[in-house]
């Protein structure tokens, strides 16, 4: 004859009626503590990482953006004013980087094209025609 424990459900209609209540009982605290824990932790555990992720998200876009919009203004202030104080002090260097930014590049680009194309004008810089 095998020993049946008291909680496995075939038997329970074999237990007194108390005892079946309070087997009840207990199965139906177990269930809630289980189920109460389950949630809090899940619930708990969801809340911090999604409060975690949104403010470290936050963090670093916000960061991100004061840092790059803090680069490019000093670069750009600083390329401004280095070009302009720089033009300013030493004007030769800048008529020689005008002249040598556009003026040099539009003759060497026409000469370029019209000088070595020759009639087809689609050869290259060194190309003989």
């Amino acid at each position: 004859m095998s020993t049946l424990l008291p909680f496995q459900p075939h038997t329970l209609n074999r237990l007194n009626p108390s005892l079946q209540q309070h087997l009840f009982i207990h199965s139906f605290v177990h269930s809630f503590i289980r189920s109460f824990v389950h949630s809090f932790i899940r619930s708990f555990v969801h809340s911090f990482i999604r409060s975690f992720v949104h403010s470290f998200i936050r963090s670093f876009v916000h960061s991100f953006i004061r840092s790059f919009v803090h680069s490019f203004i000093r670069s750009f202030v600083h390329s401004f004013i280095r070009s302009f104080i720089h033009s300013f002090i030493h004007p030769f260097i800048f008529v020689y980087t005008y002249i040598h930014t556009y003026i040099h590049t539009y003759i060497h680009t026409y000469i370029h094209t019209y000088s070595y194309s020759g009639p087809t004008g689609d050869l290259n810089c060194g190309d003989k025609w």
